[in-house]
């Protein structure tokens, strides 16, 4: 929850979005889930994470998860987060 606040925020405050879609999957083995946005986007080679994407990325390596941040200008971003799931001891 606090990985999909955090980039819901980044978006509000920098991409000049108009749309977004969160798609969240869950299955036995994982979790994962895609946020989208239709804004300015950015150079991922020349622009520094700043506190918020440091904090999604910290959250995803404590939980052994991967991360994607894929964006250009003018073509929005889009962040992938896959979480493995461990099996209960039932």
């Amino acid at each position: 929850m606090r990985i999909a606040q955090e980039q819901l925020n980044n978006i509000l405050k920098h991409a000049e979005a108009t749309e977004v879609i969160l798609q969240l999957f869950i299955t036995k083995n994982r979790i994962a889930l895609v946020i989208k946005d239709n804004g300015k986007g950015f150079d991922i080679s020349k622009t520094k994470k700043g506190l918020g994407l440091h904090n999604i990325f910290n959250r995803v390596e404590y939980y052994q998860g991967t991360a994607q941040l894929d964006s250009a200008p003018s073509l929005g971003c889009m962040l992938k987060v896959e979480i493995p799931i461990e099996p209960s001891a039932d």
